[in-house]
C-alpha cells in the first residue's frame, strides 16, 4: 500500500532506536502571530489603503494564517483548503523549515480528524502521506512520529490489519517516546498492546501514561480501546496501578 510503503521509506531514514493527536501548541500560536502580523503588513498589489484583499491577491501568510486559525477552530474542512493553498502558493518553499513542517503537519491533523469522526479510510490514507512528507522537511519532531503512528494504528482497525501493521506502529510510536514526546506516545502505545489483546506489552505502557501524564482517572476510565486491560482478571492490575498513582 502507498501509505505504508511512505512510512517504511521515512521510518527507514530516521529510526536509530529499537508515536493521540495534539500539536506543540504554543510553537504555532508564536508561529501564527507572526504570519498574521506579516499578512497584515502587506498590501494587494497597486493598493494604497488596508481594504480587505480578494481571495485572487492571497499570499503564502494569508493562507497559513487561515488555515491555522481553522485548525485552532476545529473548523478542519476549512483548515484542509488553506494549508493546500499555502503548500501551492509562491514562495512556499522558501519559507522556514519549521514553517513548511507545520503546513504538512496540521494539514494531516486536520485530515485525521476527519478520518477518526467519519471512521473515513481515505482521510486517513492522506492524513499518513501528508505526516510522511511533515516528517521528510523535519525528521526530529517528535509528535509526528506519534501522529503518523496512531494513524496507521487507526487506519488498521478499520481494515482489520492491526497485527500486520503491529510493528512499524510501535516503531513510530516508540521513536516518538525516545525523542520526548511521553505524554501521548504512551497512551497510543498502551492502546496499541491492548487492542492486540497483548496485556503484558499494554500494563507496561499503561503504568507509565498513569505514573508519568496527568490524566485522570475519569478520563482513562473512558478510553474505550483499554476495556480489554478493565477485563483482565489476573491481579487486578488495571485498578491497582489506577489505586497506586491515582490516589
Amino acid at each position: 500500500m502507498k501509505h505504508l510503503l511512505l512510512a517504511i521509506f521515512f521510518l527507514s531514514a530516521t529510526f536509530i532506536y529499537s508515536q493521540d493527536n495534539t500539536t506543540d501548541t504554543q510553537a504555532q500560536l508564536d508561529e501564527l502571530n507572526k504570519v498574521i502580523m506579516k499578512a497584515n503588513q502587506e498590501k494587494a498589489p497597486g493598493k494604497k489603503d488596508n481594504k480587505k484583499k480578494d481571495k485572487s491577491e492571497y499570499t503564502f501568510y494569508d493562507y497559513y494564517a487561515r488555515a491555522l486559525t481553522a485548525k485552532n477552530n476545529k473548523k478542519y474542512e476549512d483548515g484542509i483548503y488553506y494549508y493546500r493553498k499555502a503548500t501551492e502558493a509562491d514562495g512556499f518553499e522558501g519559507m522556514s523549515k519549521k514553517t513548511r513542517m507545520y503546513s504538512y503537519f496540521n494539514w494531516a491533523y486536520c485530515l485525521y480528524n476527519i478520518a477518526v469522526n467519519d471512521e473515513s479510510i481515505d482521510f486517513h490514507k492522506e492524513a499518513i502521506d501528508k505526516y510522511a512528507i511533515a516528517l521528510s522537511i523535519d525528521p526530529d519532531y517528535s509528535l509526528t512520529y506519534n501522529n503518523i503512528g496512531a494513524s496507521i494504528l487507526d487506519l488498521a482497525v478499520l481494515n482489520k490489519t492491526l497485527e500486520k501493521e503491529k510493528e512499524i506502529i510501535d516503531a513510530y510510536l516508540q521513536k516518538s517516546y525516545l525523542l520526548g514526546e511521553k505524554v501521548y506516545s504512551v497512551y497510543n502505545l498502551t492502546r496499541l498492546y491492548s487492542l492486540l489483546n497483548e496485556k503484558d506489552m499494554a500494563f507496561k505502557w499503561f503504568e507509565k501514561m498513569v505514573r508519568d501524564t496527568d490524566r485522570t482517572r475519569s478520563t482513562i476510565d473512558s478510553y474505550r480501546s483499554l476495556d480489554n486491560l478493565r477485563n483482565d482478571p489476573y491481579d487486578q492490575r488495571y485498578e491497582k496501578l489506577l489505586e497506586k498513582y491515582r490516589k
